[in-house]
């Protein structure tokens, strides 16, 4: 890691964050200097708890200053109260519509969070469902049993909010319209999302997760359009590494990996990978063997923890528009890296999805 340029406090959070996943203990630490920015940059980076997790296993002696750390753990108990909320949610919905026939699977956060040491360290954002062809029905209910509004304004999935907490209901997994290769990479993920392929949660009744197939392939392309545009956090990066070191035995890489060569996404998972491997002490019989770029692996983790384009929107349309094209100007390495469709075809397409829903012009 040393030979790496990032800032103290960026290699401060790497060594912190790979203390806390192997529960190592502290020896020869990166050099610390200001703990309330590493605080903020833990918290940007979705890893606040997993900072915390760190810091309790340093001597006193070690730890940030009492009140740095008194804000901290406040911040982490929010955390354990959303996930604690979220939790009852899908408990919750997953039972209404248990109640009307209608099976409920969880994408994305929740779900991952199962892959962490301490699942409730993961931060919660909006819960994700999708109902195996069931969409409309489903919100139907929402609508006409709870009285909920549904916000249809979105291309791939439906939103609204239930016992205070957003709900996406999705009808596809990816925006069809945003990216030509999306409309196949769109099929090959419905072809893997069915109930006899789905993980049946042991807990809670209704509620199913993805099958190791599917998130191997969801997950990488989701935080590649999140990579080619505002950009990913360390959070996310860990969201893959995670589930590859819980589910790397049940995974058809022959077919994932085809996958990734036909739609141009093997240097950018080949990249994850290497960052698990090198900087967060995850072990390389986990992943599938891959060619080395460490230049690309240096620019991937740089770009994550000191972004160049640092554009951002005030909130005009025409301001919003500018910052858009400096960043998609900023990016075309990105694209170079996860698509297999040329810039002006990823420029157009983008152009044509965001004028089919403008209400979201903004996003």
């Amino acid at each position: 890691m040393d030979t790496l340029s990032l800032g103290s406090d960026s290699k401060a959070l790497l060594w912190l964050v790979k203390i806390a996943l192997w529960k190592e203990q502290p020896t020869s630490p990166a050099s610390i200097v200001d703990w309330r920015t590493l605080m903020e940059l833990a918290e940007k980076h979705g890893v606040l708890a997993m900072v915390l997790d760190a810091i309790d296993q340093f001597p006193q002696s070690r730890r940030p200053p009492f009140d740095i750390l008194m804000n901290g753990i406040g911040r982490l108990s929010f955390i354990e109260s959303m996930y604690d909320k979220h939790r009852k949610v899908i408990r919750s919905l997953s039972h209404f519509y248990h109640h009307y026939g209608i099976k409920m699977m969880v994408l994305k956060g929740y779900g991952l969070s199962m892959n962490y040491p301490k699942p409730n360290h993961r931060p919660t954002g909006d819960i994700d469902t999708f109902h195996f062809g069931q969409w409309r029905e489903a919100d139907a209910c929402v609508h006409d049993r709870l009285g909920i509004e549904i916000d249809n304004s979105h291309h791939h999935h439906t939103v609204f909010g239930y016992q205070g907490v957003t709900v996406e209901n999705h009808y596809d997994f990816l925006n069809v319209h945003s990216r030509k290769s999306n409309v196949e990479f769109e099929k090959v993920l419905k072809s893997l999302a069915v109930e006899d392929k789905a993980i049946k949660d042991e807990e809670m009744e209704n509620v199913f997760y993805p099958s190791p197939n599917f998130n191997a392939l969801f997950i990488v392309r989701h935080s590649a359009g999140n990579f080619c545009a505002a950009g990913i956090i360390l959070r996310q990066v860990l969201d893959w590494l995670l589930f590859v070191k819980k589910y790397h035995d049940k995974v058809d890489w022959e077919m994932v990996y085809r996958m990734y060569r036909k739609f141009n996404l093997v240097r950018y998972v080949n990249s994850l990978n290497a960052i698990g491997i090198q900087y967060l002490g995850f072990d390389a019989k986990w992943f599938p063997e891959y060619e080395k770029d460490k230049c690309l692996v240096e620019r991937i983790l740089k770009d994550m923890l000191n972004p160049k384009f640092k554009g951002k929107e005030n909130g005009s349309l025409m301001n919003g528009v500018f910052v858009k094209l400096r960043r998609w100007w900023q990016n075309r390495w990105k694209l170079k890296i996860t698509t297999s469709e040329s810039l002006s075809s990823v420029f157009l397409y983008g152009v044509y999805s965001k004028l089919l829903k403008p209400a979201h012009f903004r996003d």
